[in-house]
């Protein structure tokens, strides 16, 4: 069957996404494109005085050389001063997420260093020698002492408030680890750990007149060994490198059998660009070419017959290959990218075939986003997100048989689903309060364009600029980002825990399954938050350390909704003791036993199945405590302490349910909540809601004068 895409830029208007109480409070917008625009240049004037301040420079390479005046050793005494050192393997943060972060082990503070000689003019590569364990223990031991310093420093700006939250935390903390039980670990000790990354060390050669000098923020030079290689910046070796692996897998179904294929696949060296990427997936619809206009959401599940999964990363569009509502992968057609993103192209040169319908043989029976980490001396982690699922878990486990034509309501559901979008953010390391607030004026500023175009788009324009504008927009998430900020400040183990692999954290934004044209809900979902200890005591353990972040990620996502999601599992489980609900321990060698749970859905059942055959521990809520037969539950690994809050569909926790519908003003300038769909199912969302204010303020060292991002892009 031959195809068009559908351009879907009229579809979503002001009225999509706000109930009518909301749209009567916040009126559209009046007036000519001069006063909105001068409305918009004011609104965003003092974040442009204040990125231009110099409060910044500490998060700007080139600020930091200009300071240094060129100099070497001025700027090996920058690197020591101001960041630290973290024990771990390979190029993980690269230069810039150094500085996101605070912290990096020797090779991603020597990529720092060598960029900010770069940046000087000073010709610069990168050594590295094998260390003997006397050097290798010096550095850790000098280093857990500047760690707890550090740590010390960041207690001190936290205001009362966050010391509360952090008790509450600790709290839950506790008595989720005394229920559990867990028993000592073999795995290695985080002072093992630290040692073997201390031995292979790095450091920067800058080359003078007098040949090439040794710059190393550890080491001096008299007791360092000489270098067994050298390398140039970029061309750090392959295994040396964090990756995540990006896949868009789908699932066909006939009555044979199932069969998985992969449609999109995309790998990301983490600490090769900006540090923190945040990608954008979505699908972009395509129907018969015979198709008539398609002028609402609705019409549009209804109809759509092929889709193109796309990853949008910075300015990059990455897709992959079209697939049928058969299941089926389909040749992409040439599509010039740019094109057909701001112009709005009718029909593409088809998939191939015949115009007439043929009665499928196959169906789409599943879609999963599924994420693999790879880091340097660790086993690969992959981890599985359901986008769409028509078997569901219980179905697919049983062998149950798919119906290959389905109904109505069931192809709606489908379209629905796969009209939603993920926004995955790539954390190599921990976002600082600095860091957060300097990346939302950035934001702020960069969408001007967008501003003007949503606030025109408020007033019933429809300027031919809208659209182009909207695709300017930035692509950060910045929720996310406060996310991975709040995730360490409000931590009671922040001083003994770090990233040492990628974390990965996405956000799906639905549209209401009920009616598709009224709005939409976003849901928070971890999927890997693995951390390091950085040092044990007789106090703390690695598992105990690694419990207690697990908890407090979980409270991250409840307090980021607002303290509105009561489904969330840290939220349900401190709650337990006013009776709201009783808790279950199911361990991996006889938890099974007690399964099935009375009220649980099949579905839910499964993934706690599942998780027990994986050998991780489930402590899970009482099933006449969990609404619409889903439990919220605790996923705790007995052997390292991760632990992770698990709620509907098996994301690591949905939060922020019916988002859209909480959005509201901030000023005039934002005078109306607004969703506006473009093309190809890139969604473009203002005037995120005041109340975020607060979350903000919470962690940008005790209060910050600006409000949430007013433009935010959810392809």
């Amino acid at each position: 069957m031959a195809v068009r895409v559908v351009g879907l830029s009229a579809l979503l208007v002001a009225s999509l996404v706000l109930p009518s109480f909301a749209q009567e409070a916040n009126p559209p917008l009046e007036g000519d494109l001069d006063t909105i625009r001068a409305e918009v240049d004011a609104f965003i004037a003092d974040a442009q005085t204040e990125l231009e301040s110099g409060r910044f420079d500490d998060l700007q390479p080139t600020a930091i050389a200009a300071r240094a005046d060129g100099d070497p050793e001025r700027l090996l005494e920058w690197v020591a001063d101001n960041t630290l050192w973290a024990p771990y393997l390979g190029s993980l943060r690269g230069s810039s997420a150094v500085l996101v972060d605070g912290s990096g082990n020797s090779l991603d503070r020597s990529l720092l260093l060598a960029g900010l000689l770069s940046d000087s003019g000073v010709p610069a590569r990168l050594a590295r020698a094998r260390l003997s364990d006397e050097l290798a223990s010096g550095i850790v031991e000098s280093q857990t002492q500047r760690w707890a310093d550090a740590a010390a420093a960041r207690d001190a700006e936290l205001p009362p408030e966050g010391l509360v939250v952090r008790d509450r935390i600790a709290d839950t903390a506790r008595e989720l680890e005394d229920a559990v039980a867990l028993t000592p670990a073999t795995v290695p000790s985080p002072a093992d750990m630290a040692l073997d990354a201390a031995r292979d060390h790095w450091w920067v050669q800058f080359e003078g007149d007098g040949g090439w000098s040794d710059l190393d923020p550890l080491l001096a030079d008299d007791v360092r060994p000489q270098a067994d290689a050298t390398f140039e910046p970029g061309a750090i070796p392959d295994d040396l490198r964090h990756r995540v692996i990006v896949r868009v897998v789908i699932e066909r179904s006939d009555e044979v059998g199932r069969e998985e294929l992969v449609p999109l696949e995309y790998e990301l060296p983490v600490g090769d660009s900006s540090g923190f990427e945040t990608l954008r997936l979505s699908f972009w619809p395509g129907g018969p070419l015979d198709l008539g206009p398609v002028d609402s959401l609705e019409a549009a599940a209804e109809s759509m017959t092929h889709w193109l999964p796309a990853l949008q990363t910075g300015s990059d569009t990455i897709t992959g290959e079209w697939f049928s509502n058969a299941g089926l992968l389909e040749p992409a057609p040439a599509l010039a990218q740019g094109e057909a993103l701001s112009s709005g192209v009718e029909g593409l040169a088809g998939l191939g075939g015949s115009d007439e319908a043929e009665p499928p043989s196959s169906v789409l029976s599943g879609v999963w986003l599924e994420t693999e980490v790879l880091s340097p001396g660790q086993e690969p982690r992959r981890e599985r997100r359901e986008l769409y699922d028509l078997v569901g878990p219980a179905g697919r486990a049983a062998g149950e048989p798919v119906a290959i034509v389905l109904e109505p309501e069931q192809e709606r559901s489908r379209g629905v689903a796969l009209l939603g979008s993920t926004s995955v953010l790539m954390a190599p390391g921990f976002v600082s309060p600095l860091a957060l607030e300097h990346q939302y004026l950035r934001d702020l500023v960069d969408s001007r364009n967008a501003m003007i175009a949503l606030a025109l788009a408020a007033a019933g324009s429809d300027d031919e600029r809208i659209d182009p504008a909207l695709q300017q927009a930035p692509v950060t998430d910045l929720q996310l980002w406060v996310m991975s900020a709040a995730r360490r400040w409000w931590s009671p183990v922040a001083d003994k825990v770090f990233l040492g692999s990628p974390n990965v954290w996405t956000r799906h934004d639905l549209l209401d399954e009920a009616d598709p044209d009224a709005g939409g809900s976003s849901h928070v979902d971890i999927v890997v938050n693995d951390v390091r200890v950085f040092e044990a005591d007789g106090e703390l353990s690695p598992q105990s350390a690694r419990l207690q972040q697990g908890v407090a990620d979980t409270f991250v996502e409840y307090e980021i909704s607002g303290g509105l999601d009561h489904s969330n599992t840290f939220a349900r489980y401190a709650d337990r003791q006013n009776g709201a609900s009783e808790w279950q321990i199911l361990r991996p060698d006889d938890g099974a036993a007690s399964l099935p749970l009375a009220g649980i859905s099949s579905d839910e059942d499964s993934r706690l199945r599942a998780a027990l055959a994986d050998g991780f521990l489930v402590v899970v809520g009482a099933p006449e405590q969990a609404a619409d037969d889903s439990a919220e539950w605790w996923r705790v690994d007995p052997v390292t302490g991760a632990t992770l809050g698990i709620g509907e569909r098996g994301w690591g926790q949905i939060t922020i349910e019916e988002f859209y519908s909480r959005l509201a003003a901030y000023d005039r300038a934002a005078a109306r909540s607004i969703q506006v769909r473009s093309l190809c199912g890139k969604w473009v969302l203002g005037l995120i809601a005041a109340q975020r204010v607060a979350v903000y303020a919470a962690i940008a060292s005790g209060g910050s004068p600006y409000p949430p991002p007013v433009v935010r892009v959810c392809m």
